[in-house]
C-alpha cells in the first residue's frame, strides 16, 4: 500500500447555545478544502488541479459576510507557495478576488437531548479555482486567511479579532501521480448536548481509490 502523506485542515468551531455573545457572533466558523487531478500538459512536466475551499459563517452574523467582488471586502484572495529544499517556504503567486458559489444553509440534524433555538444556524458556500503547478520534488501549499472567529469561543482571547488560516498541501507524490485529496464523508454537528458523548463518524473517501493511507494529527494554533 502507497502512503501519500495529505495535509487538510478542518476546522469547525461548535456554536454556544447558552451564552448570549452567541446571540452576537459573527463571522467565520469553519472550513474544508481539497483538491481534484484534472491533467497533465503534454510533456507531463506541469500539472492541474481543481482546489475547493468550503466555508462556513454563522447564519445570523452581524459581522462580515463571504469575501466576493460584489462587498466592500473584495472577493477572496489565495497564496500559494512552494517547499524549498532546506524546509523554508517561498511565496510563488496569488490568486485575487475569487468568488464564491451559492449561499446555503447546513442541515439540522435532529438530536432529541435539545431544543434547537430558531436564532442559530450555520451557512456554506464553495470557492473553486484551477491551478497549474510545475510538477517537482517538494510539496505546495494553497492557503486562504481571514477574520474573524466567532465571538463565542471561549477559549481564544479576543477571538472577534482573531483570523482563521485554512490551508491545504498538494505532495510532490500528489503532483507526480495526478493523485486527489479524500473527502470527509460527514458534516459535524451543529449542536451538541452538555454531558453527553459525542460519537462522530470523521472517516473519509479516496476518490481516485490510489490505496491513499489517511492520518490524522493534532497541531498547536498560532497568532502572527
Amino acid at each position: 500500500m502507497r502512503t501519500n502523506r495529505i495535509t487538510q485542515i478542518l476546522c469547525f468551531f461548535f456554536l454556544s447555545l447558552m451564552t448570549q455573545s452567541a446571540l452576537n457572533a459573527a463571522h467565520i466558523v469553519g472550513g474544508d478544502a481539497r483538491y481534484t487531478f484534472v491533467e497533465f500538459d503534454d510533456d507531463t512536466s506541469r500539472v492541474t488541479f481543481l482546489v475547493e475551499f468550503f466555508m462556513y459563517r454563522d447564519a445570523f452574523s452581524n459581522g462580515a459576510p463571504f469575501d466576493s467582488p460584489n462587498t466592500n471586502n473584495g472577493g477572496a484572495n489565495f497564496g500559494i507557495y512552494r517547499q524549498n529544499l532546506n524546509g523554508d517556504w517561498s511565496f510563488i503567486r496569488i490568486l485575487r478576488d475569487v468568488d464564491h458559489g451559492p449561499v446555503t444553509n447546513v442541515p439540522r440534524v435532529d438530536n432529541p437531548c435539545v431544543d434547537e433555538p430558531t436564532n442559530v444556524g450555520v451557512e456554506q458556500t464553495r470557492y473553486a479555482f484551477e491551478v497549474t503547478l510545475d510538477i517537482g520534488n517538494t510539496s505546495y501549499i494553497i492557503t486562504y486567511q481571514r477574520c474573524c472567529r466567532n465571538n463565542s469561543i471561549n477559549n481564544i482571547r479576543d477571538p472577534g479579532d482573531t483570523g482563521a488560516v485554512f490551508d491545504i498541501e498538494i505532495t510532490s507524490q500528489a503532483q507526480m501521480l495526478g493523485n486527489s485529496s479524500p473527502r470527509f464523508n460527514n458534516f459535524p454537528p451543529i449542536f451538541i448536548c452538555a454531558e453527553s458523548d459525542v460519537n462522530f463518524d470523521h472517516s473519509a473517501t479516496d476518490i481516485d481509490n490510489q490505496g491513499d493511507v489517511l492520518r490524522y494529527t493534532f497541531c498547536a494554533p498560532f497568532e502572527s
